[in-house]
């Protein structure tokens, strides 16, 4: 998983991380993340713990799993996300068109470790994609780069169609 990161100076900043595992619904979607490389910050793995990500629930309006015994993070902060008490990122924040929003709660594209006091960022991408891809150009499969990923995935969705195709052909 990464997430590219930009603010209203046009500056940028990534997270990424090795290995990410998200439950399924019966465990309300817990996630975890390991193996960070990055300039944005760490927010799975923090010195305080009621920050940290690493283990949440994910929360939406209507479904509060955060650790907050006072609030719904989630409704405060006008967003579905793996919130603890409250959060230090919120990357589906309000998208405002300044890095400054216009009530009293940070409710912005929030990502505190880069841009603290609730500086709303210009723009977050989230990437996900499996461990193991199809490495076209070696043909095998392995940990791919980031570099050139869609081309990747649409190369190797090809080579799949073809031995399909192959197959049912000598049927």
């Amino acid at each position: 998983m990464r997430f590219d990161l930009q603010d209203w100076d046009n500056k940028s900043r990534e997270s990424t991380f090795d290995f990410v595992r998200i439950s399924d619904e019966s465990d309300k979607f817990r996630i975890l993340a390991g193996g960070y490389h990055g300039n944005a910050g760490d927010p799975f793995h923090t010195p305080n713990m009621d920050d940290s990500m690493q283990s949440m629930r994910f929360s939406t309006y209507d479904n509060d799993n955060d650790m907050n015994s006072k609030t719904s993070c989630a409704r405060t902060f006008s967003s579905g996300w793996w919130f603890n008490n409250c959060f230090l990122v919120n990357p589906n924040g309000i998208w405002y068109p300044s890095p400054t929003y216009g009530g009293k709660i940070p409710n912005g594209i929030i990502w505190n470790f880069w841009h603290p006091n609730g500086y709303s960022l210009k723009s977050i991408e989230i990437k996900l994609r499996p461990e193991l891809f199809w490495d076209v150009k070696n043909q095998n499969c392995r940990l791919c780069t980031w570099e050139n990923s869609f081309e990747n995935i649409l190369k190797s969705l090809l080579i799949l169609l073809k031995i399909v195709e192959n197959k049912s052909i000598h049927q």
